[in-house]
């Protein structure tokens, strides 16, 4: 039998994502700087950066449907990993994704001597819309996969499209002519609100996954 640290097998998983997605990806990633750069240029650059986080949360759906379609999905079920350590790899890997643009995003603002107030609140829109993104949608990829769940990460996604554009226009409002009223509060309430829903559907997609027979 071989033993291999939980610490070790998290590393490898996301070595081996990282690989897959920079190998099958390219187009997807290019994209997302594009998208990502063109806030430069625009005005409104809240709603650019939380669709640049909803492709970014993407990239989890786009590597779990290219495991399913070459079979590697099952091929781990016969390696030293649990199901319970594959599903925290994707959100592991979500929460590094979100990061990455968050930093970026807040370089960026910084660069551009953007109101800190404001940053703060973009940020923390760009969170949640990060994390919230895969917290409904990935429980659905793991209980049916990519292939029979795409319909409903479909209908997701425009639902998702909606609520976005009404939080950035709620948000664009809010930052116009409450900043110096927030102190941090909404932006805080935000970002904690999404790292709680996060885990529990982290919790929820490890349950379905354990369940589901292949």
């Amino acid at each position: 039998c071989v033993y291999v640290k939980g610490g070790e097998i998290m590393k490898a998983l996301l070595i081996k994502d990282f690989y897959l997605m920079i190998k099958t990806c390219k187009l997807f990633l290019i994209m997302i700087l594009a998208i990502f750069f063109m806030a430069v240029f625009f005005p409104e650059r809240a709603a650019v950066y939380l669709y640049a986080a909803i492709l970014m949360g993407m990239l989890s759906h786009s590597l779990l449907a290219i495991e399913e379609r070459d079979g590697s999905d099952k091929y781990y079920l016969i390696c030293p990993v649990s199901k319970k350590q594959l599903v925290a790899e994707k959100y592991v890997l979500s929460v590094i994704f979100v990061a990455v643009i968050a930093l970026a995003i807040a370089v960026l603002e910084v660069i551009k001597s953007t109101d800190i107030n404001t940053v703060f609140f973009i940020l923390s829109l760009v969170v949640s819309v990060g994390l919230v993104f895969p917290s409904i949608s990935m429980p659905i990829m793991f209980r049916f996969g990519y292939a029979k769940g795409k319909i409903l990460f479909m209908c997701l996604g425009g639902l998702i499209g909606v609520c976005g554009g009404f939080i950035v226009n709620a948000g664009s409002f809010v930052v116009d002519s409450l900043a110096l009223e927030l102190n941090g509060f909404v932006p805080l309430i935000l970002i904690t609100g999404s790292v709680v829903i996060f885990a529990l559907s982290c919790l929820l997609s490890i349950k379905l996954y354990q369940k589901r027979e292949f």
